[in-house]
């Protein structure tokens, strides 16, 4: 099951996310409460504005590969739409299983008019 269908293995793992802010989409294009699918090269990056707040992780979720974008807001968490794990905005803790592993979290600011994403400078425990 791990090797012909990576059950259990982090899909997250190996994805490159930028060192240094990296613009990946016009602020004008991130609405509230939306969860929205960003792009940093070939990656998938989940963004979301919550109450004036922003949010960003990694899309693909770490337990069997969704988009989190085409899930659902729960306060400030994002529900997976394969399995209902949930994970935590700010630090990608995981909330609601079956997922073991957290959501990469990625340091969002916006600038110029742009959302602007690094890698977190504090990685997920």
């Amino acid at each position: 099951m791990v090797y012909e269908h990576r059950v259990g293995v982090d899909r997250t793992d190996g994805q490159i996310l930028p060192e240094d802010f990296a613009a990946v989409l016009p602020e004008s294009q991130l609405a509230d409460d939306t969860p929205t699918r960003a792009m940093y090269q070939d990656v998938p990056i989940l963004l979301t504005r919550r109450g004036g707040r922003l949010f960003a992780m990694a899309d693909t979720c770490s337990h069997f590969g969704a988009s989190l974008s085409d899930g659902s807001l729960v306060g400030n968490s994002i529900v997976c739409p394969y399995h209902s794990s949930r994970f935590g905005l700010e630090d990608g803790r995981i909330l609601d299983g079956p997922a073991v592993h957290p959501q990469p979290c990625l340091e969002v600011r916006t600038r110029n008019g742009h959302i602007e994403v690094r890698k977190a400078s504090i990685l997920n425990p």
